[in-house]
């Protein structure tokens, strides 16, 4: 994974192995031509692999679309993900679990398939060590926007 990473110019090491995922408060297209501005204005940026915690705003929160630079020293580029999933933050959580998203890509990096898989055991064994016992991680699986 790290040689499909590798992003050469000012401020790479920031983006490599990561993920910029476009959430907010509504659901919304992603616009491929561009790239940062207010589609990403509560993105998070994510290192693949890995399982993070971080700190957001209760209710729903809707994953619109992602973002992977690409590139070595011929080409760079970007793959874009798709969206259409939220997970909701009950207003008695204090943290809460949404899954781990896994993206399937050809060899073209056309997305072929999108799953959430439920690790919830082993993010709360992570949870655990990292923030102590005495705070409850709810789990709130990311799920897919119903199309009607």
């Amino acid at each position: 994974m790290d040689i499909e990473q590798r992003v050469r110019g000012p401020g790479a090491g920031l983006i490599q192995n990561k993920i910029l995922l476009a959430t907010g408060p509504a659901p919304a297209r992603l616009d491929r031509s561009k790239y940062g501005g207010a589609q990403f204005g509560e993105a998070i940026l994510a290192t693949l692999g890995t399982t993070f915690f971080l700190q957001g705003n209760r209710g729903r929160t809707y994953v619109n679309g992602a973002a992977i630079e690409m590139g070595d020293n011929r080409r760079s580029g970007r793959i874009w993900l798709p969206g259409g999933l939220y997970f909701d933050v009950p207003e008695n959580a204090a943290a809460v679990y949404i899954g781990t998203l896994r993206y399937t890509r050809n060899a073209f990096n056309d997305i072929t398939a999108v799953q959430v898989r439920n690790e919830y055991q082993d993010a709360v064994n992570l949870f655990r060590a990292k923030y102590g016992s005495h705070t409850v991680l709810t789990k709130s699986l990311l799920r897919k926007i119903d199309p009607r």
